[in-house]
């Protein structure tokens, strides 16, 4: 965020938390909840399909269980139906199954049981063939298209997990995106109702960050990031989350995590970032606003909003601060913004 569009304000101590520096959100100069414009350039987020999504709920033992039946199945209809219906189609679909949910060496796997139980049926029906040596052939062409079906099928997995990380992975920072990050908080936000734990949402705008680019050019500017988002995740938990929302602009998600654990934990990020970019000499600071959800959240629009305001107060109050707030069932976003 450029910050010559900011009033003139006196300089804040590193680390020190701006409280209670209130602007009505939609005063002149002030993009309140209503005129946050950045945050509608982000993309909203796009599921997988719902096969997908239920495919992946079922998780690995359940879906090779399910192919295991499926095969018994169609293996026991082959047989009772003997030569004059072929089910040799059918096969691929748990063929397919395992390969896509658990991976080529199931796929593989599952294919020489297909070829195999198909082979099984196909000789208890007593078939008669005019060479003995027939239905062994024909065996090993099935198993050789069952082979393909799971190596292909393996291989699209692969390929929509690598471009599905893509969609959702910031090329510079290596940092989640937007899309991604708002997947993390509406499923967060489904998780703290459900079981009425805290979360804590956090926005950071690095300041005076133009003057890195001013002096060192863009690639000094986009190494400053990447040290950014590296720091941030050196100081954060496995289970925490780091986003890239914009230009010099990031996201942080907490979960389980109530206002002293968020105090503590934002005041550590910020610490280790202005540690990291006095030691190279860089010319920034950091300011942060962070809103914690104790109650019934409202949005992911809404609460990334009220987040990026309260940063944005934090700036017009001196810059280099941290503003926390929380959101609980007696205290709505609106008199957060509100209250002096």
């Amino acid at each position: 965020m450029n910050d010559s569009d900011r009033p003139p304000v006196g300089p804040v101590g590193p680390g020190e938390r701006v409280d209670r520096v209130i602007t009505p959100p939609d005063s002149p100069g002030t993009p309140g909840l209503s005129g946050m414009a950045r945050q509608r350039d982000v993309p909203r987020p796009h599921s997988p399909s719902p096969v997908i999504r239920f495919l992946d709920r079922l998780g690995g033992p359940v879906i090779v269980t399910l192919a295991v039946l499926l095969i018994a199945l169609v293996g026991g209809l082959d047989y009772a139906t003997g030569s004059e219906m072929a089910f040799s189609a059918f096969y691929l679909l748990p063929i397919a199954l395992v390969a896509w949910s658990v991976g080529r060496s199931f796929g593989l796997a599952f294919a020489m049981i297909g070829a195999l139980v198909w082979l099984t049926a196909d000789l208890s029906a007593g078939h008669v063939y005019s060479r003995t040596w027939v239905p062994y052939w024909n065996s090993g062409i099935r198993l050789l298209v069952f082979i393909v079906v799971a190596v292909t099928v393996s291989g699209m997995r692969r390929l929509w997990l690598s471009e599905h990380k893509l969609a959702r992975t910031d090329q510079l920072t290596g940092a989640q995106n937007g899309r991604a990050f708002y997947d993390l908080v509406e499923l967060e936000m489904s998780r703290a109702l459900r079981y009425e734990r805290p979360f804590t949402l956090a926005y950071l705008d690095v300041d005076d960050f133009k003057a890195v680019n001013d002096a060192g050019g863009h690639n000094e500017g986009d190494r400053l990031l990447r040290r950014i988002v590296h720091t941030i995740r050196s100081n954060i938990r496995s289970m925490d989350a780091i986003a890239r929302l914009g230009g010099d602009e990031f996201a942080i998600l907490l979960p389980e995590t109530g206002p002293g654990a968020a105090d503590v934990a934002l005041r550590k990020i910020q610490h280790r970032l202005l540690e990291m970019t006095r030691s190279e000499a860089q010319p920034v600071g950091f300011s942060i606003g962070a809103i914690v959800c104790v109650g019934p959240p409202e949005s992911a629009d809404r609460l990334i909003g009220i987040a990026d305001q309260l940063m944005y107060e934090v700036k017009r109050g001196g810059k280099n601060g941290l503003r926390i707030e929380t959101l609980d069932d007696n205290f709505t976003i609106e008199a957060i913004l509100q209250r002096g």
